[in-house]
């Protein structure tokens, strides 16, 4: 008999950790492209880190799918505060700004589309899914004192002119941020930067003219994992293991973990990290701590490992399933308290964990402290 074709033969490998189905399977086909795979489209090739905030869906869950110009200025604060104590909003940016963009441009989390900040080696960059055409945008840019530069897509201002609207002078919303922005008419994005040459290389990206971020192909894999989700932080490997490092705690705390991943088996170094919140259920909700929404199922944390290749993804979901339980170490009370294991597996090279998140848990959105599932 002639052997097998490597086409022809699926292997399924099943682990069971702490009651939970680890298994390896091909990654699923036709995913709808998300914020995060459109942000990915123009993100640099020196990719460090992006943080997405996909206010569409937020608006779906959080003020019954209503516009902007629907919601009165109370609901528009509500839409933010639910979204804040739901750890929903902790990665965006235009929440420190919402007044005065929000009056400049019309951009805020009642209006936008999504927003990105895309982090690369030396310059940062907010993207802003707009939510009119060019044509109004580009008026709503004159009127609030952006030039035209030369005909071209990109508008300026002065930071000194933000700065007497009201837009601080720090934090990543702050007036120098907003000083330059490049408009992608073909993709309805904006690309806001405080330097124009950035800007221009994310547009050339944009344009395919130059290699960006989403020609690596694990990197790409991981966005899948994570695209539709309602928040989600995608982070370099250094930087994800830096985030997490149980180093960052006591003594106590780094005894503690290696005594943990002696019992569950080696971490290994990731290419990528990323973590994420859907809150499309509709769930997570009780007056205290989800907002407006209505009670229901849970709110899904969502964490992916990009690695080098299916075996060790596999091994490493094991891994940190095993290590998803029990003290939190580095944090308060027990893993359980914030979040709780219901299912690991591989998807090609990504490893991925799903949890269901408790109300009023540690903000795993923030990324600071010691996180043992997802540490090296």
């Amino acid at each position: 008999m002639g052997a097998l074709r490597p086409t022809a033969l699926l292997v399924l490998v099943v682990t069971i950790v702490t009651g939970v189905w680890v298994s390896a399977r091909p990654a699923a086909d036709g995913a709808t492209d998300g914020a995060l795979t459109a942000a990915l489209a123009v993100a640099p090739a020196d990719l460090q880190s992006i943080d997405v905030t996909d206010w569409s869906a937020l608006r779906e869950q959080l003020a019954g799918g209503q516009r902007g110009d629907e919601l009165d200025d109370a609901e528009r604060q509500q839409l933010v505060s639910d979204a804040a104590a739901a750890d929903l909003s902790t990665r965006s940016v235009l929440v420190d700004g919402t007044t005065v963009i929000g009056d400049l441009l019309g951009w805020s989390p009642a209006t936008v589309a999504w927003e990105a900040y895309v982090q690369a080696a030396s310059e940062g960059a907010l993207l802003v899914g707009l939510p009119t055409g060019i044509a109004e945008t580009e008026e709503r840019l004159e009127a609030g004192g952006w030039v035209r530069e030369d005909d071209s897509d990109l508008w300026t201002i002065e930071p000194s002119v933000l700065r007497q609207e009201g837009i601080g002078s720090a934090g990543l919303g702050s007036a120098e941020l907003y000083r330059n922005v490049r408009l992608l008419p073909s993709r309805g994005v904006a690309i806001v930067s405080s330097s124009a040459e950035h800007a221009a290389r994310l547009a050339a990206v944009s344009e395919g003219e130059v290699r960006g971020a989403a020609a690596d192909p694990g990197l790409v894999q991981l966005a899948r994992e994570l695209d539709g989700l309602d928040t989600v932080l995608l982070q370099s490997g250094a930087i994800g293991c830096a985030s997490t490092d149980p180093a960052q705690g006591s003594g106590d705390v780094v005894a503690q973990a290696a005594a943990a991943v002696q019992g569950a088996g080696e971490l290994r170094e990731y290419r990528w990290l990323a973590r994420g919140i859907d809150a499309s259920t509709a769930g997570g909700g009780d007056s205290a701590s989800g907002g407006g929404r209505a009670g229901g199922e849970d709110d899904v944390f969502r964490l992916a490992l990009a690695l080098d290749g299916g075996a060790l993804a596999a091994d490493q979901a094991g891994v940190r399933a095993a290590l998803a339980t029990g003290p939190f170490i580095g944090q308060s009370g027990t893993v359980e308290d914030t979040i709780e294991l219901i299912d690991a597996r591989a998807d090609g090279s990504v490893a991925v964990l799903d949890f269901t998140l408790q109300p009023r848990a540690v903000a795993l959105m923030a990324a600071r402290g010691p996180f043992l599932p997802a540490a090296c």
